[in-house]
This record gives C-alpha cells, sequence and structure tokens, in this order.
C-alpha cells in the first residue's frame, strides 16, 4: 500500500506539471511583482477514458491493473469487457438508436434481449460515465447483443473520483523583445514568480487529488484481482468465425468510447493474430494499443489497418514487450 501511495502522488504530481504547462507556491495569492490575480484561468486536469476489450479476461485485468498502478488519473473512465467469440457468425453488431421515451429496459424488451446483456454491450451508458443506466438521450446509440459474432461480459465498470476543485492558475505576462532590457527583465521575472505560483498550486491539488484516488483505486485493483474466480473460459471458435468476432468487437468498442470523454484509449488485450475488416475512420480520434500479435506480420498488418481506420496513435506489443512496457505506452499514449 506504501509503493501504491507513493507512486500515485508521484504520477499524479508529474501529469499535473505536464498538463498545466505552468506550476505553484503561493497557495493563498501571488507574491509581490506577481501577475494581477485577475489573470488567472482554471487548471484542465489531466483524465482519459480507457476501453478494454479482451479474449482472455484474467489477462485482460492483469493488464489494466498494470496500466492503472502506472498512472491512474482523476475522473478516468475505466471499462473492461471480455469478448466470448462464436464460430457460427451472425448477420452483424445492430446499432439501435435511441428515441424520446425510450429506456434501456424497453430497448432491451423490444428487442428480444435481456437488460443484463444490453448493459454488458453498452458500459458506456454505466458507472464509467458517473450516470444512471437509465439516463439515455435521444439520439444516442445502442449496439444490440445477440445479433453478432461476440458476447460480452463487463468485468469492470468504474470511473475514479474527479479530486478537488481544480485551482486557479495565473496567466503570465506576454514579453516583447521590443521592450526596453529593463522592462523585458521585469516581465521575465514576472513569468517565473506565475510558474513557481502555478506549480505549487497544481502539486497541492494532486496531492490532495491523490489522497481521494488511493481508497477507490485500491478497491478497483482487488476487483480486477479476483476476476479469475469469476471466469468462465471461453472455447476457442473455428477460424469462419474470428475475424468477424474481432471486427464487431473493434467496432462496439468505438461506438462506446464516442460516447465517452476524450483522450480516449482502446485497448485491445491478448488478441491473437487474426485481421478484423476495419471501417474508414472507425477509430477516428482514438488512441490504439494492441497486446498479444506475436509474429512481425499481424504487427505490421495493425498499425497499417488502424491508421487506416483514423487512429490518433497505434501501439503493437507483442507478449515480451506487453510484459514490459504496456503500462508506459498507454500512460503515454494520451
Amino acid at each position: 500500500m506504501g509503493s501504491l501511495r507513493t507512486g500515485l502522488t508521484t504520477c499524479l504530481v508529474a501529469a499535473a506539471a505536464a498538463a498545466s504547462a505552468c506550476a505553484g507556491d503561493g497557495l493563498f495569492g501571488p507574491p509581490p511583482g506577481a501577475p494581477s490575480s485577475s489573470q488567472q484561468r482554471h487548471y484542465d486536469p489531466p483524465t482519459r477514458t480507457v476501453y478494454e476489450a479482451t479474449l482472455d479476461q484474467v489477462e485482460g485485468a492483469r493488464q489494466l491493473m498494470d496500466v492503472l498502478r502506472g498512472g491512474a488519473l482523476p475522473a478516468e473512465a475505466i471499462i473492461g469487457v471480455g469478448v466470448a467469440r462464436w464460430a457460427q457468425g451472425g448477420p452483424g453488431v445492430t446499432i439501435h438508436v435511441v428515441q424520446a421515451g425510450e429506456t434501456l429496459s424497453s430497448i432491451a424488451a423490444g428487442h428480444g434481449v435481456s437488460l443484463t446483456a444490453l448493459e454488458a454491450a453498452n458500459p458506456a451508458f454505466g458507472p464509467a460515465s458517473a450516470r444512471n443506466w437509465n439516463l439515455i438521450h435521444p439520439g444516442e446509440r445502442l449496439t444490440i447483443p445477440g445479433s453478432s459474432a461476440v458476447q460480452f461480459t463487463t468485468f469492470v465498470n468504474s470511473r475514479l473520483p474527479a479530486g478537488p476543485p481544480p485551482p486557479a492558475l495565473l496567466v503570465p505576462p506576454t514579453c516583447s523583445s521590443s521592450d526596453t532590457p529593463y522592462v523585458q527583465a521585469r516581465c521575465g521575472s514576472q513569468v517565473k514568480q506565475a510558474e513557481q505560483v502555478n506549480s505549487g498550486r497544481v502539486a497541492a491539488w494532486a496531492t490532495t487529488a491523490s489522497a481521494q484516488l488511493r481508497p477507490v483505486l485500491a478497491s478497483l485493483l482487488r476487483t480486477l484481482g479476483d476476476v479469475g474466480a469469476r471466469v468462465t473460459p471461453d472455447p476457442e471458435p473455428v477460424g469462419a468465425g474470428r475475424s468477424q468476432a474481432l471486427a464487431e468487437t473493434v467496432q462496439v468498442a468505438a461506438i462506446n468510447l464516442g460516447q465517452l470523454p476524450r483522450p480516449r484509449v482502446m485497448l485491445l488485450a491478448a488478441l491473437d493474430d487474426g485481421e478484423p475488416a476495419l471501417q474508414p475512420g472507425e477509430l477516428a480520434g482514438i488512441d490504439l494499443v494492441v497486446t498479444g500479435p506475436s509474429t512481425p506480420a499481424a504487427q505490421a498488418w495493425w498499425n497499417s489497418a488502424a491508421r487506416s481506420a483514423g487512429a490518433r496513435s497505434v501501439h503493437v506489443l507483442d507478449p515480451i514487450l506487453t510484459k514490459q512496457s504496456l503500462s508506459g505506452v498507454v500512460n503515454g499514449a494520451t
């Protein structure tokens, strides 16, 4: 627990300092000569959404634990979905556009699926988005399970605490090279003082945020560590259903991510060397991390196909690199 406390605080302070591009002491006001307190902006804390889809829930849970230990963020949305693949395939993913007056229960009944299955295929409408399952709005898109080659089981759906209210940061003055040396020196001094004030304010915020995150993160890590006791192994499908199942997994993940805050990381964990058909623009704005492909050909395919599908960044890790660098890759992707 001591290492978790130290690591979480260190990661938060580092992420906060990088995001602010400024810094803080002077918690109760600027030092003499610093820019006016009326010239302020609100600090925007770093956060992200991580949606993991995995063919192996136990390995997927372990990978999520590595990511969270390496850099959990305030208000971070975390979703882990196990994917069962079926050899017989299906007609493809069905999308339902929410109409006025509908609820998840009424939509599930109308499509002949259970509410549990509907929620598992649409985790973005649950705790990860800090909303009630029945709070849906006209125009939102739902994935209808039972219509495709895959079945989903959500093993984690959570949102970390947002931390305390973000601090106000000083806006440093803009210095001009056309000013006299005296004015330039005075302006440079004010810039440095503002950065010091901001650094202290951000560091104090990160320390408090870390304390609020710590118990929730510890509970979440325990939940992920217990996944193995709750999982029923998925039998291997025949080759005919593999590519379709992977394609539909990506499609459903992208739909869910599209309804959650940016930046968005899609972690496809413990995959084989399959090559699903990705649609143009399907991964737009998404940072994709794929773990599992073991051959250079499969890794090259994912890099090329994901970029063609609009991914903001692509990282493909073989089993060895996954163990060595997954946390750093995911936490650096955004």
